[in-house]
């Protein structure tokens, strides 16, 4: 797969005004890049974002991710700015892990994958001071660990 998907989404996070942005207001962007990269993972891979609340009060979070056969996991998305470390420490978190042993948290530029309650990978497309910087554009290495995690999380069974 080439970088095209990634560094779209990178360049909509890029010519965004930051200080009116909120956790909602790039997800078209960040669903557009899920069901692209599953695409390319596998065709039957179904992303449905703002899924129905868990009857057994676990929450739900931003996106699910599942086949006709079952449920890959779950996507948890966060504002731009928010410390992912903190998050990963929440009820929230927790809650979700008793839902799925497959999560991929977000803030648009930092993604972690927890699988089995352990951070599996960890990786930041940029910081957010670079998205401010005009000729900022992250290395193809960075394009490709974020293809990358999210594909890993995809494959999970």
């Amino acid at each position: 797969m080439n970088n095209t998907f990634i560094e779209k989404y990178f360049y909509s996070l890029k010519n965004t005004d930051l200080s009116q942005m909120t956790e909602h207001s790039l997800r078209p962007v960040l669903h557009e890049l899920l069901k692209n990269i599953a695409e390319n993972v596998n065709k039957e891979i179904k992303i449905l974002h703002e899924p129905k609340r868990n009857r057994y009060g676990f929450g739900s979070p931003d996106f699910q991710i599942l086949t006709d056969a079952s449920v890959i996991g779950y996507l948890e998305n966060k504002k731009i700015d928010e410390d992912l470390q903190k998050t990963l420490k929440s009820e929230q978190i927790k809650k979700y892990q008793q839902l799925s042993h497959n999560i991929l948290v977000t803030n648009y530029l930092h993604w972690i994958w927890l699988k089995d309650n352990e951070v599996v990978e960890n990786v930041e497309l940029a910081k957010i001071t670079d998205l401010r910087k005009k000729n900022f554009k992250p290395s193809d290495e960075k394009f490709k660990n974020i293809v990358k995690i999210i594909e890993n999380f995809f494959s999970q069974t």
